[in-house]
């Protein structure tokens, strides 16, 4: 298995269902008290792209995708519409010896936040600030991990911040066999097909 950069088709992600799940354990005392556990560090994404028909093209598109992947052997790379951008913000500290800053995208309400780690930049939207100054040069960014590496470490105490246009998320199939039928025929698209399952499924640490 490999991640393999491609960018899965936008004409077959328009509709997905994106869903986020938190492992939450929920434990509930005979006075319906609760004690609730937090085991992972990081909800995992799903994207539910089973609409009602799809036509003769994108059903043959899918099914190329799905035969080069192996069916869930391959990831590859996902935009996710809805949350495909991350806005300047702080992603570390300098330390004057840390060349590496992970880039992140932060959600907060209140006091709570959450950092999440943002692995497939487009690096020719990443943008990076140290110490409120625009470095224009100097550092990389990592498309397969999302690092910032620079060439000469930001000095102690400088706050080092980043900004990304747009990302993409390491997903696979989760399903190992894809169904098709023929439902319909339509007079301008011909063929409409339906499959009953179809999701792609963030892959975690790859």
């Amino acid at each position: 298995m490999s991640f393999v950069d491609a960018i899965f088709p936008e004409q077959y992600a328009y509709g997905a269902v994106a869903s986020d799940d938190w492992k939450n354990e929920i434990v509930e005392s005979i006075n319906r008290r609760e004690v609730r556990n937090l085991p992972v560090e990081h909800p995992r994404r799903s994207w539910d792209l089973s609409i009602p028909a799809r036509t003769h093209s994108e059903r043959d598109g899918i099914h190329q995708w799905f035969l080069a992947m192996r069916g869930a052997h391959h990831s590859f790379a996902f935009r996710d519409f809805a949350d495909d951008s991350a806005a300047r913000q702080a992603i570390g500290m300098g330390d004057g010896i840390a060349l590496a800053f992970q880039l992140v995208k932060s959600y907060a309400i209140g006091t709570e936040a959450y950092d999440r780690p943002i692995t497939r930049p487009v690096t020719a939207g990443v943008r990076v600030w140290v110490n409120g100054t625009e470095q224009l040069s100097g550092w990389t960014a990592s498309r397969l991990t999302g690092e910032i590496v620079f060439a000469t470490a930001p000095a102690d105490g400088a706050l080092v911040e980043a900004s990304c246009a747009q990302f993409h998320v390491p997903v696979r199939f989760m399903q190992p066999r894809l169904s098709w039928s023929a439902i319909n025929r339509n007079l301008r698209a011909g063929l409409l097909f339906r499959c009953d399952a179809l999701s792609l499924i963030e892959v975690i640490g790859e």
